[in-house]
């Protein structure tokens, strides 16, 4: 396996240490696609509803890229002290610049955890009116209707 490493290394002008944080990062990858798409099999054999089927498939994307993040970038950002100190740093600059899309994932966090509405719901905003259709991070797509008032 060094020897394929090594010989990658050479014939991409790459460094052996670089071409194995790319295999690593590329089996990182295929693992979590594989056990996303286990899971869904499974859970798509145990249950026919599909808003279940919804929701365990928003929150295995979600999990698991979080998860495959943090596993990249525990291969990339090896030796690297002083990037603690520096995100430190400029965490508060991107509090302040980024304030909408952090109160957004606040309000997608609260319409996940309180759910004062699913997708299916037909829900009024205003003088908008229809059916949820998606929940994402930081928006909800609706399907508009005409008016509430005017039946089913």
């Amino acid at each position: 396996m060094q020897q394929a490493v090594e010989w990658l290394g050479r014939a991409s002008g790459l460094g052996a240490e670089t071409i194995g944080r790319i295999l690593i990062t590329a089996a990182i990858v295929i693992v979590l696609s594989l056990l996303r798409w286990a899971w869904l099999a499974f859970t798509n054999r145990r249950t026919d509803d599909p808003q279940v089927r919804y929701r365990w498939r928003k929150t295995a994307t979600y999990s698991l890229t979080v998860v495959g993040l943090i596993a990249v970038g525990r291969v990339w950002l090896v030796g690297i002290q002083s990037l603690v100190t520096y995100l430190g740093l400029v965490s508060a600059g991107i509090a302040v610049a980024l304030r909408d899309p952090i109160v957004n994932w606040f309000g997608w966090m609260f319409i996940g955890w309180r759910r004062p509405f699913t997708v299916g719901d037909r829900i009024q905003i205003g003088s908008l009116c229809g059916d949820v259709i998606d929940i994402g991070v930081s928006t909800f797509s609706i399907l508009e209707v005409g008016s509430h008032e005017g039946g089913e």
